[in-house]
């Protein structure tokens, strides 16, 4: 993921997962959905995520871009 602060941009690995099988991809979404939720909460602001082109992630990817308003859905 790409963050900003007010002072920094920064580019790192926010989160690592392994599974024994394939991720769903709600698992995914909802992965994905709690690792912005506390990178904002410490402040961070996402700007980008970063997709490997797996099933699983280009369709969690596109279900999120799907919400028209990502932080009002993204608590619940």
């Amino acid at each position: 993921m790409r963050m900003e602060t007010e002072c920094k941009r920064l580019e790192t690995t926010t989160c690592y997962t392994f599974t024994s099988c394939p991720i769903k991809t709600i698992d995914l979404k909802n992965l994905i959905k709690k690792v912005i939720i506390k990178c904002e909460e410490c402040g961070l602001n996402v700007v980008a995520t970063v997709c490997d082109q797996g099933s699983a992630n280009v369709a969690a990817i596109r279900s999120l871009s799907d919400v028209r308003n990502f932080r009002q859905t993204a608590r619940t």
